[in-house]
């Protein structure tokens, strides 16, 4: 996606929202070449294509391995399985690849409990309406409201994955900042580590809850893969008593 002058910049530099719009490289060619005339482009981005049609939709490329997620600036070091629940609705879950890699679910609804958008296994599509932005790399997704407001910011490009925004679902919401998770009066302080914790919340009373994570038993691919870390692990100790002697 690329960003058009409408009006354009070598007739009046400007980065004016309303006289600037994102099209597709071959459509930027074309309006550049003259041959998307201005009111079509007034036109096209007044009822964009992909929103009018629900085809606004992409995929997050997550080269993490293992499901360790930073929120709120707290370590998450949980097995596979739901991270953060609002009664029964799973908001953060995450998953494991056959090649080891991390799957992210997230679901984003509003206040009023409508589905906005959602990360599914790390393909993310927006559910109309969504008169929201949304700006997507092949390792990031943001979703922000028309004030500005980051509603959800998804970072694949660090590790851990780094999750912000604030999740709403029955009325009840978690604000995940940069060095907090707020519900409520409660307040959690990041720089801390969870391992296999997971975020429970109720509707019907403030505060948030760390719990154990409800997990299943390790597949084979994870079995194997914590025996290659820990096989890793003893090589790297055992190297380094090495350089001590």
């Amino acid at each position: 996606m690329q960003y058009h002058h409408i009006v354009p910049y070598s007739v009046e530099p400007h980065f004016r929202p309303e006289d600037m719009m994102a099209l597709c490289p071959n459509h930027h060619e074309l309006a550049n070449d003259g041959a998307l005339p201005i009111d079509q482009q007034r036109a096209a981005k007044a009822t964009p294509y992909n929103r009018q049609h629900g085809h606004v939709k992409g995929q997050l490329y997550v080269n993490q391995l293992g499901t360790k997620l930073c929120l709120g600036g707290q370590i998450f070091d949980s097995a596979a399985g739901d991270l953060l629940r609002i009664d029964d609705e799973m908001l953060i879950r995450t998953a494991i690849s056959e090649d080891g890699a991390l799957l992210l679910s997230v679901r984003l609804f509003d206040e009023g409990g409508t589905l906005l958008a959602e990360i599914d296994e790390n393909e993310w599509i927006s559910h109309e309406p969504l008169p929201w932005d949304i700006e997507h790399a092949p390792q990031r997704l943001s979703v922000k409201s028309a004030e500005r407001k980051v509603a959800l910011d998804v970072n694949c490009k660090v590790e851990p994955v780094l999750i912000r925004g604030e999740l709403w679902y029955g009325g009840q919401n978690l604000k995940a900042r940069k060095n907090a998770l707020i519900c409520g009066g409660a307040t959690i302080q990041g720089g801390g580590t969870f391992v296999n914790g997971a975020i429970q919340l109720s509707s019907d009373e403030g505060g948030v809850s760390i719990l154990p994570m409800q997990t299943r038993p390790p597949t084979k691919l994870e079995q194997v893969m914590a025996q290659a870390r820990e096989r890793q692990a003893r090589s790297a100790s055992k190297s380094k008593r090495r350089k001590k002697r």
